[in-house]
């Protein structure tokens, strides 16, 4: 028997359906659980593969996350970004605490069913790397995803987090209203948060044939010429 298990990136933005087995699915240390859809009242998961840009309405969420979401949107465009607690802002900056050493690298990567992105030629191949973890959905004993953070020069943190759905036999449906930046000509959500304390962070995801990539700087980015050097970025993985 086939389930389907929705995983949540960068809040509630996307909605990744997984085909998965029917063993429960584990997650990695520091990780939040996956989410049971059948926990979710109303909702209703469409059966599809590979990327799927949906109207929100068309959307298997409950209404009170929709409403939710439709906030977000509405508080982006007149603000310029998202009201966050102070918790959420400290996130990267608490893995670069943590740090990582290279025999736990290793694990990590022995667990890895995704081929991470190639980073070549970009800002992130010559960055410090501090942290790696897996990420997305244990299936066939390895993970999906996979979860990099760099010390960039000009950037302070930033971490590259992506998920391969197709391992999983899974599609993902984008909700189009949250789209509102373009990569490789293809629509992508960018959010930027702000706690009380000014503290930031800006995140932008985009969904390619076979992959959910989030790129997450700890800074709020507020001008469109930092915006648009995010988007050069993402543009130059592969």
């Amino acid at each position: 028997m086939k389930t389907f298990q929705p995983l949540i990136l960068s809040g509630i933005f996307f909605l990744v359906l997984a085909s998965l087995s029917s063993a429960p699915a584990q997650t990695s240390e520091g990780f939040p659980d996956s989410i049971d859809p059948s926990t979710l009242p109303g909702a209703k998961l469409p059966l599809f593969k590979g990327p799927q840009y949906i109207p929100l309405d068309a959307q298997g969420f409950p209404e009170s996350a929709k409403q939710h979401m439709r906030q977000e949107v509405e508080q982006m465009r007149q603000n310029g970004f998202l009201h966050a607690d102070e918790e959420e802002m400290l996130q990267l900056d608490r893995r670069r605490m943590k740090g990582q050493d290279p025999e736990a690298t290793k694990k990590v990567l022995a667990t890895l069913g995704i081929i991470p992105a190639s980073i070549t030629g970009t800002p992130l191949e010559t960055a410090q790397l501090l942290d790696i973890r897996p990420n997305g959905s244990w299936f066939m004993d390895r993970w999906t995803g996979v979860s990099r953070l760099f010390l960039v020069n000009g950037l302070d943190l930033v971490a590259l987090d992506e998920d391969d759905f197709i391992l999983s036999g899974g599609g993902v449906g984008v909700a189009e209203e949250l789209c509102n930046e373009m990569i490789h000509g293809q629509p992508a959500a960018l959010r930027v948060k702000q706690s009380f304390s000014k503290r930031g962070m800006t995140e932008l995801t985009w969904v390619t044939e076979n992959k959910v990539f989030t790129l997450s700087v700890n800074r709020a980015f507020r001008n469109r010429k930092a915006i648009d050097e995010l988007i050069q970025l993402a543009e130059t993985i592969q």
